[in-house]
């Protein structure tokens, strides 16, 4: 009877080859561990890609805003300069030159309406891409900037009430 038994172990593990199976086994676990870590790194990796194309977003409309409040900052040096011209000679106004009238007449006082772009900070706040920046320095000065930027529109705003009343 032992003897059948063992034949018939025999002969199942030939027909089954047990070698096979546990390689078969061994494939299908490492096929499934690989298309995890393969899924994660992808996940990651279009994560970082999406930080990069917001990062980039919010540096260029950093960038126009900067501009834009170089542009007003040079519009009231030159409506200072052209109001200090003006009141020296605002008594003897026939003893200003003409050419520095001409330059300074019809500028001072006069403003722009400063509209900050905020597109990009707002979407950054909106999506989740604001937590996944690894920079924790750079999200916080990227806040700060903005708070700058509307801080200056608030001046801007103001400023011509400012001028009226000064």
């Amino acid at each position: 009877m032992n003897t059948k038994l063992i034949e018939k172990i025999k002969r199942s593990a030939i027909k089954r080859r047990l070698g096979d199976f546990i390689c078969n086994f061994i494939a299908v676990v490492l096929g499934i561990a690989i298309t995890f870590v393969g899924s994660d790194m992808i996940q990651e990796h279009n994560k970082k890609k999406e930080v990069a194309q917001a990062l980039q977003l919010v540096k260029s409309e950093l960038l126009i805003n900067r501009e834009t409040i170089e542009e007003m900052m040079k519009m009231e040096i030159f409506n200072k300069e052209g109001a200090c011209y003006l009141l020296q000679y605002k008594d003897k106004m026939n003893e200003a030159s003409s050419d520095s009238l001409n330059y300074y007449g019809y500028f001072p006082f006069q403003s722009q309406d400063f509209l900050p772009v905020t597109d990009a900070m707002e979407m950054l706040r909106a999506s989740s891409v604001m937590q996944n920046i690894k920079n924790k320095e750079l999200a916080v000065e990227i806040i700060q900037a903005y708070a700058v930027i509307k801080s200056a529109h608030l001046f801007m705003k103001d400023s011509p009430k400012q001028k009226r009343q000064g």
